[in-house]
This record gives structure tokens, C-alpha cells and sequence, in this order.
């Protein structure tokens, strides 16, 4: 397994803010609920798990109160629920990403100190799946229509269904479809997005059917206007976790 570190954490995307310039640390902690099974006449506690699990997300960065910032992300946020997505394995077409579902800000921190830049922290609660998946397409711009089919994950077919990510991070009009393939020739549509249509936005589809070996995404831009400021990232989770 390769060693990696802060170069290779590529985007932090939280409902479509880039925010990945403005941290310093993120903390991602996942546990299982236990709960005390022991009875009387044993000498040692025990614990029985209870089928749930528990995930925390906390963030710390800089405070910037520029437009697209952490900071307009952030102070909107305390008990909205997001689609997160961030990845620390690189930018290439297969390296892995962490998704939330539903992350619940519980709060958002500014820190003002003496001697100190501002600080702008916050934390996340799960109220739905966390998962881990591989990137369909990395966060660039696009271009007015086209596909990823040429450069397409490859990494294995599967009967348990999955989730699909989709994040923009600027305006412009687009239609957007994640495929799939069992040949990387013949294409179907997998999953359908809302079409983009703000100037930011996230979303989480799932499916319980076959996912086939390749996936790419498909897309067509609207306007003029919006092809060249249109950035957006794609990923798949393969196994549904619901």
C-alpha cells in the first residue's frame, strides 16, 4: 500500500463549495455503537454491538470571507444536511474518494487569536451513509458536450448496486448521466442528475442493480456561457450501504 500525505488530499467538496484551499486538517471518524451486554455473575464486562454505526467529520482552515469561500459555506451550514465528498489519494480516474450522503453540520467555529491568522472550523455528524468509492471523473472543467468513455473506470462488474456522486463547483446549464459498460463500446445509462442549473450543487443517486465493468459520465452544456465555467466531479460506490 502506498504511503500518502497532504499533497495528495485532492478536493474537499461540501454541496458543490471547493473549500479544499482553505484547510489545514480534516478528521474522519467512524465507530460502532456498543452497548454494555454483560450480566450478573460475569467477571468481565462485555459488549454487544447494536448494528449501528457512528461517523464525525471535523474540518479546521482558514477563514476567508471571499465569494465561494469556506467561510460562505460554513456559516450557512449549522443543521443542514450536505452531500461531502473529499479525496486523498490523488486526482487520477480510479483513485479512491470518502462520501457522505447526509452530513449534518453541527457548528461552525471562528477563531480569532493574537499573532494568528482567523481560523474557520467546523464538525459533521452522519445522518446517512458513508462510503468509499472511486473516482469516474476528476474536478475539471467541461467542455460543451462530451464523455469520459476514453479514459473510463475500469474495475470489475458487480450484482450489489452502489451509489453514484455527482458535485459542481461553478454555473453553467448541464445535463448529466453516469454509464456503464460491459464492453467499454456499448453504453447505459446508470444514473441521471438533476440538471445543473445554480452555480454550485451535490447529489447522491442510488441504484440496487447490476453495475457494469466500465463507467464513465456523459454530459451536454446548454449554453455558451456556461461550458467554460461548468466544473464538476463524478464518482461511484459499488455495494449499496443504505
Amino acid at each position: 500500500m502506498a504511503k500518502r500525505g497532504s499533497a495528495d488530499v485532492a478536493f474537499l467538496l461540501i454541496d458543490g463549495w471547493d473549500v479544499l484551499g482553505q484547510q489545514t486538517q480534516l478528521e474522519d471518524t467512524r465507530s460502532a455503537v456498543l452497548e454494555r451486554s454483560d450480566a450478573l455473575g460475569d467477571l468481565y464486562e462485555e459488549h454487544t454491538f447494536t448494528g449501528v454505526r457512528r461517523a464525525e467529520l471535523t474540518q479546521q482552515g482558514f477563514l476567508d470571507d471571499g465569494a465561494n469561500s469556506a467561510h460562505e459555506a460554513l456559516s450557512t451550514g449549522p443543521g443542514v444536511a450536505r452531500v461531502l465528498v473529499y479525496g486523498m489519494e490523488g486526482t487520477v480516474t480510479g483513485a479512491g474518494f470518502e462520501g457522505w450522503a447526509s452530513a449534518v453540520q453541527v457548528n461552525y467555529e471562528q477563531l480569532m487569536a493574537r499573532e494568528s491568522l482567523h481560523k474557520a472550523n467546523a464538525r459533521y455528524l452522519t445522518a446517512g451513509p458513508v462510503e468509499h468509492g472511486r473516482i469516474v471523473r476528476t474536478l475539471k472543467p467541461a467542455v460543451a458536450t462530451g464523455v469520459t468513455s476514453a479514459n473510463a473506470l475500469d474495475n470489475g462488474a458487480s450484482s450489489t448496486g452502489g451509489a453514484g456522486y455527482f458535485a459542481y463547483t461553478s454555473g453553467g446549464e448541464a445535463n448529466v448521466r453516469m454509464r456503464h459498460s460491459s464492453d467499454g463500446v456499448t453504453w447505459a445509462t446508470l444514473f441521471t442528475f438533476a440538471r445543473a442549473n445554480a452555480s454550485r450543487g451535490a447529489e447522491r443517486l442510488m441504484t440496487t442493480g447490476t453495475i457494469e465493468r466500465y463507467v464513465d459520465m456523459d454530459y451536454t452544456t446548454a449554453t455558451a456561457t456556461g461550458t467554460a465555467s461548468f466544473n464538476f466531479f463524478g464518482g461511484l460506490v459499488r455495494g449499496l450501504t443504505t
